[in-house]
């Protein structure tokens, strides 16, 4: 298996992926930003749930210069239910400075694109082969899991990666860098699945594969241990004067940044301590009803909410609220899912 033959592994994995890639629109025009686009949308991200949304954001925001003038907002909006808000920050900040320091133009050297803001080794590796046609690795985890099946490499540490890199650079046809790393990423999404059954009949690797071979498919790639997510405990207010519902500002830094939300606290209270917490805040409610409680979780947390809704009487201070009807939330205000799928509980 180390002396494979790097034109036979390519031709039969670009022979595949000819025969049975999908049609995905980043792939209609490998116009630098539409890939980069996409890349930071796929992260963490089901290709299914990112068609609608990078489409519609090409639409609305078609090049550099235009997304390094869009405004906040309208960014937040645009990317509004696809999750992980600090890419949408990032594809800003770097637009910024592709506009500022390379006139717009997207560079196509790994070693400047790994530096601007967002990019990591697999987006640098992946626009460089994809829109420039540089013969550079592009690993994400659909990559890493068929090269350590098909290798059978097992450390799930960084001396893995390393490993991984070097079989891919030794192997990544030269003549089509960005269709041979988008193969290796098409078998992973679709045939060298995460699970214990892969299609390993459809796989055009199978004749190669030594965790195949040694019947061992389901122990590769290696898993890392990753601690549990930290849970949180809050309760969330929606709080209602006629048609409008109080939504605010989250804070800049952190979680969800910059993003709107409805008014919480990082607690769990009861009927009388949300009571409590309407007096300190000069709320008189007419009515508190408890409708339920939802959980979301994000990488590394939890957040177990319990909702009220509550009918407001009088409130001293409309500030540090913003008070808006249910069109208005969905059509112009970027809350995260986290918040607004509560809605549906009112």
């Amino acid at each position: 298996m180390d002396n494979i033959n790097q034109n036979d592994f390519s031709r039969e994995l670009l022979g595949w992926f000819d025969a049975h890639k999908r049609t995905l629109p980043w792939r209609e025009n490998t116009d630098p930003y539409r890939v980069l686009v996409s890349e930071f949308m796929l992260q963490q991200t089901q290709v299914k749930t990112v068609i609608p949304y990078y489409e519609r954001f090409i639409n609305a925001i078609p090049n550099f210069h235009a997304l390094a003038m869009i405004d906040e907002e309208t960014l937040h909006k645009l990317w509004q239910g696809l999750g992980y808000y600090r890419r949408a920050q990032n594809l800003k900040k770097l637009a910024i400075e592709v506009v500022n320091q390379f006139n717009g133009v997207l560079p196509d050297d790994p070693l400047i694109l790994i530096r601007l803001p967002g990019i990591g080794p697999y987006i640098s590796g992946a626009v460089a082969s994809i829109a420039f046609q540089k013969p550079v690795p592009a690993i994400d985890g659909n990559v890493r899991r068929v090269i350590s099946r098909c290798f059978a490499i097992e450390d799930p540490s960084g001396s893995a990666n390393s490993s991984i890199h070097t079989r891919i650079q030794t192997l990544i046809d030269p003549q089509r860098p960005g269709d041979f790393n988008q193969a290796l990423m098409e078998v992973g999404a679709l045939i060298c699945l995460p699970t214990t059954s892969p299609k390993c009949p459809e796989c055009p690797l199978k004749d190669r594969c030594q965790a195949k071979l040694l019947d061992r498919i389901s122990q590769y790639p290696a898993k890392l241990k990753r601690p549990a997510p930290k849970t949180i405990p809050m309760t969330v207010f929606l709080l209602q004067r006629g048609d409008r519902y109080a939504i605010q500002k989250r804070p800049e830094g952190g979680l969800l940044a910059g993003l709107w939300e409805f008014p919480n606290i990082e607690s769990r209270l009861d009927d009388a301590g949300v009571m409590h917490w309407a007096q300190i805040h000069d709320i008189e409610m007419a009515q508190v009803f408890h409708i339920g409680r939802n959980a979301h979780r994000f990488t590394h947390i939890v957040w177990n909410m319990d909702v009220y809704r509550c009918q407001i009487r009088m409130i001293s201070h409309l500030a540090p609220y913003v008070w808006a009807t249910l069109d208005e939330i969905y059509r112009s205000y970027a809350l995260p899912q986290a918040f607004l799928k509560l809605l549906d509980k009112r």
